[in-house]
């Protein structure tokens, strides 16, 4: 178990649960123009709807700021340092989003190329994921090593914040310090909330490089049982988000495997975070395999059962206190699937509330990151004024 950095959180003292995050100061629009840009290390604008929630969050948490990309690869760097933005580079505060960053082998050359270029100011990170060693895929970037390699590239950001509870012991490990502040697409402002259709079934299938068991095949087979029982014995109706291009192919071959047509299921192509919320708010429960789409599915309060096809996935139901309902995708059991989707359907506005209470508590923390990071760049000095 581990405990919420709960600093400047407001408690109702009549339940225990955090109130409502402030809004923003005047009404929730900063004018950060003014501070010095950012040389952004993420895998936004790359066809990853996860990455991209994460920068559209930073861009609201952080209204009027200059973002310059950062390379990726050695063509990329020479790319940037022949065009004219290596000069803003140069005078850039390295910011480094959210995902599964450190621990990995090709980050850490990615992170040490950026702390070059913007050396002489004080590298900066919110909520990033680590790169759990017990997990071996067939294109992984980690080792049992890799970690502690990390260590005094670590030592030059002026604090270290992760997406959850495993990120935080896994850096434990290695004598880093490290707090948890969640995922930053938390901070993301969900739909109006519509109204909740109890005999709807979102499904996303979808995963990185990898995942437990290495067959995908498997996974999509045990959903379409689920799929199949849920439409024939309750009449459930099933909405498909497909997050990234490369997994409608397992949308198609869930619902053939269901013995369904594609006109019985309605398919939604999700690859914008906004158009993903709006889609997924009204469902009873979501059955998520890509991490995001249960993390935006959290920010809708929708209860989700985690396809968990890396240990972030894990790391991520962790920080939410719901590790319940996260299931290794190399230990699948169509039964207990479906029983998480219909006890959760049961109790739909239990646990919605119990998932609004912990996002809240991230956004607070989450938008406290933001003001230090402000203070940082504006001030130039570590931990602000």
């Amino acid at each position: 178990m581990y405990s919420i950095e709960r600093e400047g959180v407001e408690v109702d003292a009549v339940d225990g649960h955090p109130s409502r995050p402030a809004p923003w100061p005047d009404g929730g629009r900063l004018d950060l123009s003014h501070i010095r840009p950012f040389a952004y290390l993420g895998w936004d604008g790359r066809g990853n709807m996860g990455d991209d929630a994460i920068r559209l969050a930073l861009d609201e948490a952080l209204p009027g700021a200059s973002f310059i990309a950062m390379a990726h690869g050695p063509g990329e760097l020479a790319r940037l340092l022949a065009s004219t933005d290596r000069r803003i580079a140069l005078r850039s505060q390295l910011l480094v989003g959210g995902g599964t960053i450190i621990g990995r082998r090709n980050w850490r050359y990615l992170v040490s190329a950026a702390l070059v270029l913007t050396a002489g100011r004080t590298p900066l990170m919110i909520g990033a994921g680590v790169e759990d060693p017990v997990f071996q895929g067939r294109h992984s970037f980690s080792s049992r090593n890799e970690l502690m390699r990390w260590r005094p590239l670590l030592g030059h950001f002026d604090r270290v914040t992760v997406r959850g509870p495993r990120s935080q012991e896994l850096l434990a490990t290695v004598g880093v310090d490290a707090t948890v502040v969640g995922d930053p697409a938390l901070l993301l402002e969900g739909p109006a909330v519509s109204a909740v259709e109890p005999d709807l079934l979102g499904v996303c299938l979808g995963f990185g490089s990898d995942l437990w068991s290495h067959a995908q095949e498997d996974v999509v087979h045990a959903v379409a049982d689920v799929v199949r029982d849920l439409v024939q014995r309750s009449g459930m109706r099933i909405r498909f988000f497909v997050l990234n291009a490369e997994d409608f192919r397992w949308s198609i071959e869930c619902i053939e495997s269901a013995g369904l047509r594609i006109g019985e299921c309605e398919l939604v192509l999700a690859d914008d975070p906004v158009r993903f919320m709006e889609s997924v708010s009204n469902c009873a429960v979501l059955v998520g395999q890509r991490l995001h789409s249960v993390v935006l599915a959290s920010v809708c309060g929708v209860p989700s059962v985690m396809l968990e096809y890396q240990p972030k996935c894990r790391d991520f139901m962790a920080s939410m206190g719901r590790e319940e309902w996260s299931f290794r995708t190399d230990q699948l059991a169509p039964g207990a699937i479906r029983d998480g989707i219909e006890r959760l359907g049961a109790e739909r506005a239990t646990h919605s509330r119990q998932i609004q209470d912990v996002v809240d508590t991230f956004r607070v923390l989450l938008r406290q990151e933001v003001t230090r990071i402000v203070d940082v760049v504006d001030t130039g000095v570590p931990g602000g004024r």
